[in-house]
């Protein structure tokens, strides 16, 4: 049996295909297998020393396994009685973070889904011009989740917004190029909170099956596509200047810090207990202790849900800093990076909604 490692590397140089995916995708979970069993008969504890156990057989098996679902997805029609356990498949592989604390358990449990995907080869081919792979504009759509009627036509609404969109935008002069290529309608296979995103790797776009015609998902697509131009496209003098601006945002936005001290009585949304739950009650200030702002500064005893703890006004101090570099730029997601702040812009752009002085820098550097 060929080693994963040489399988992987022939994947990597002969990317785009899901027979080579297939392969890539057996060998790995044999050798896995194999380390299982090994580690079974030795008696070996997964819940310690996991890469000492299994090395990196299984980071190389989950990479098989994310590839294997994507090129599925770029190639194969997955027949109705199988789409929720692909996108079940598809969330074990897509949306891992971390090694399992029992791989042994983790193995067991998803099984199932190992089997899909091995079952998968038997699928049929995709054939273009019907509802499961189509064409708006220069973009080529894949259905996965089978939509039809209404729902297909939202998506088709969605994705030709996105298209009007950054045909309409006349900087950068050359963001048209961005229209090509697949764009993939899915259900939540990763990135669960999101409604589109770019995978840099294999230059795709994945749209979730749940997009509608909105004004914010239109622009939610229109910010991955902003991800393809920054990372092909962009000249790079240009992404420089656009980092400068980033910076001189970013760090103008403390000059003026009002920081807003709270009292007794008022609600701190911000501030967590651990063991609540979700959506626990917001904590309420029910004491001040000392004088806020000034000297060692003041003491908060806050309240939630029986639970008591204390800050200082260091933490409201930090609280504000993050505010106000959040309202600095033009949205709150725009602080994380040079690129994602690039990202937001050219889709508030696109449509109608960047704001000045946002509007005047973007024009300036990227025009």
């Amino acid at each position: 049996m060929r080693k994963a490692s040489h399988v992987l590397r022939l994947f990597t140089e002969r990317r785009a295909s899901v027979d080579v995916a297939m392969l890539a995708f057996r060998v790995t979970l044999a050798a896995l297998d194999e380390k299982v069993a090994f580690a079974k008969l030795k008696d070996f504890d997964t819940k310690f020393g996991l890469g000492y156990v299994f090395g990196n057989q299984f980071n190389a098996f989950i990479e098989a396994g994310g590839r294997l679902v994507r090129e599925i997805l770029a190639e194969k029609e997955i027949p109705a009685r199988s789409g929720k356990v692909f996108e079940m498949a598809g969330r074990v592989f897509m949306s891992i973070r971390a090694w399992p604390r029992d791989v042994y358990g983790w193995l067991d449990k998803n099984r199932r889904s190992f089997d899909l995907l091995l079952e998968s080869e038997s699928w049929p081919n995709k054939t273009a011009g019907g509802d499961l792979l189509f064409s708006v504009g220069p973009l080529t759509i894949h259905n996965t989740v089978g939509f039809t009627g209404a729902d297909l036509a939202s998506v088709k609404g969605a994705v030709g917004g996105m298209v009007r969109g950054i045909k309409g935008l006349d900087v950068p002069s050359d963001i048209e190029r961005v229209l090509y290529g697949d764009v993939f309608i899915v259900a939540r296979l990763s990135q669960g909170k999101t409604m589109a995103w770019y995978n840099p790797d294999e230059d795709r776009l994945y749209v979730r099956s749940a997009i509608s015609t909105g004004e914010d998902d239109v622009r939610f697509g229109i910010h991955e596509f902003g991800h393809r131009y920054w990372r092909r496209m962009a000249d790079t003098s240009r992404k420089r200047d656009w980092q400068r601006h980033h910076w001189d945002v970013e760090g103008g936005h403390g000059r003026h810090l009002h920081v807003e001290y709270p009292k007794v009585g008022d609600e701190l949304p911000w501030l967590r207990f651990t063991g609540l739950g979700r959506n626990p009650p917001n904590p309420v200030v029910v004491a001040v202790i000392g004088t806020p702002g000034h000297g060692v500064g003041a003491k908060y005893v806050v309240e939630v849900a029986g639970k008591r703890g204390t800050i200082r006004d260091d933490s409201i101090i930090e609280m504000a800093m993050k505010r106000s570099k959040r309202e600095a730029f033009p949205t709150p997601y725009s602080a994380t990076d040079e690129e994602e702040h690039f990202c937001e812009a050219l889709s508030l752009l696109a449509t109608g909604q960047l704001r000045e002085p946002h509007l005047s820098e973007f024009r300036r550097i990227w025009g």
